[in-house]
């Protein structure tokens, strides 16, 4: 297994680095702006002016932060990288775009391993 595909990035599998910061940020953004909401949404409940102004201060920042995130995302999954549109509306990609992105995933599904992550279906049955 090699640590690197070629162009720098870390090696990864089904999920790459950026793909896992995202998902932190939607995780821990998602939930500050959830606890500050629900200070906010009840006020003076066990909080005093001073906690009641640092929820609303921190409500606003986090907020507008998760903006600009998502904001960012969109953009690199529709023109800022190539291939990334295509690859969401068809749901394949060609294998140096693999190769470039998710280049130990790659290695296991050409090797005929079972590839990490993924989920057997069960078949089709008609029903009765």
């Amino acid at each position: 297994m090699s640590t690197s595909n070629g162009s720098g990035a870390a090696a990864a599998y089904r999920f790459n680095s950026g793909q896992k910061v995202i998902y932190w940020i939607v995780v821990l953004g998602g939930s500050a702006i959830a606890v500050s909401g629900y200070l906010l949404m009840f006020p003076f409940y066990g909080t005093d002016i001073q906690t009641m102004q640092s929820a609303e201060m921190a409500h606003g920042v986090i907020a507008m932060l998760f903006i600009a995130a998502m904001l960012g995302h969109i953009y690199i999954g529709t023109i800022g990288m190539e291939g990334a549109f295509e690859a969401m509306g068809a749901g394949t990609v060609d294998v140096n775009w693999a190769k470039e992105h998710h280049n130990l995933w790659l290695e296991e599904v050409r090797a005929g391993g079972q590839p990490r992550l993924a989920q057997q279906q069960p078949a089709a049955t008609p029903g009765e």
